[in-house]
């Protein structure tokens, strides 16, 4: 349940900074955008469909070992009807 908060932090900014990227956005903000919207795209299309193994192909060693597919599948349970 930790974890959740998290990625509801990373979409929540993806979205402001996509809001931000409408209306002359800086270098340094598009290509925060570029990175990390694809990213997103791929951990959300993931989690709808509970492919942990796509839902993680970003994360780091250590983010992995927090982030397990048994929690991930615990978390989808919790918010998922």
């Amino acid at each position: 349940m930790k974890r959740l908060p998290v990625i509801l932090l990373v979409v929540a900014l993806s979205a402001v900074l996509a809001g931000c990227g409408a209306s002359g956005a800086s270098v340094g903000q598009k290509a925060v955008l570029a990175w990390a919207d694809p990213i997103v795209d791929n951990m959300m299309a993931a989690w709808n469909q509970g492919d942990y193994a796509k839902f993680s192909a970003d994360f780091d060693a250590t983010m992995q070992a927090k982030e397990t597919q048994a929690l991930f599948l615990q978390q989808r349970q919790q918010v998922t009807y």
